[in-house]
């Protein structure tokens, strides 16, 4: 029996679909910037933006964090197989999914992302651009940013406060309301990244990662 004419590139192409939402739905974090990016943009508007405004925003800021979590799980399969365990085990540490699978993965989101900033204005198309930049280089091989301290809890903080501000710029109205939900964004995103250094400290002081917990003690990370 011979195969239809482009079978098989179906079949690798639901092949790829299936490795690609096994690694999104691996991935809840872009949902707390995709909100963040979306009070800022109904803060900027002070008001209701229209639901193509809001797609787009949303979209945006899913795709951009994304890109950065899934380059991230891509660069560091090694250190995930000592950090991640039981049944939160990720699809490139159990070999559900290739690295190559996830690079693909967030080089597409990062685009697609990059493409949708550019087409609501220049400001948000600069914002998008620099959280994608400080997402790469906190975990690209070369820079490693996630490895040096403070380094890495001020990339965190910095792109935290860009989520909102991203929102916001479509408006170009950075008012009282956008900065207060800047700075609450920014210490939730902290705190969270703190709690999550905790749970991989012993992954991080084996590949020498310097995280707060590791370099400042439990305690005292604890009470920040």
């Amino acid at each position: 029996m011979k195969l239809r004419p482009g079978g098989g590139i179906k079949r690798e192409g639901l092949k790829k679909g299936k490795c690609w939402f096994s690694i999104l739905r691996s991935k809840p974090q872009p949902f707390s910037f995709t909100c963040a990016s979306l009070v800022g943009l109904f803060l900027g508007a002070r008001g209701i933006p229209s639901p193509q405004i809001i797609l787009l925003v949303g979209s945006l800021a899913y795709l951009i964090s994304t890109s950065i979590y899934v380059f991230n799980d891509a660069v560091e399969v090694q250190i995930d197989r000592v950090n991640v365990q039981g049944t939160t085990k990720r699809p490139l540490t159990t070999g559900e999914a290739t690295r190559g699978d996830a690079l693909a993965l967030a080089g597409l989101a990062g685009f697609s992302g990059l493409i949708l900033a550019a087409s609501l204005s220049s400001l948000t198309f600069f914002l998008a651009s620099l959280a994608l930049s400080l997402g790469i280089a906190y975990s690209a091989p070369k820079i490693y940013l996630k490895k040096r301290f403070p380094h890495k809890t001020l990339v965190i903080a910095v792109s935290s406060t860009l989520a909102p501000l991203t929102g916001a710029s479509y408006f170009s109205i950075f008012d009282v309301g956008v900065v207060l939900a800047t700075g609450t964004t920014s210490s939730y995103i902290i705190a969270m990244a703190i709690i999550n250094d905790f749970r991989d400290m012993g992954g991080d002081r084996a590949f020498g990662i310097r995280t707060l917990p590791l370099v400042l003690g439990p305690s005292v990370s604890l009470f920040l």
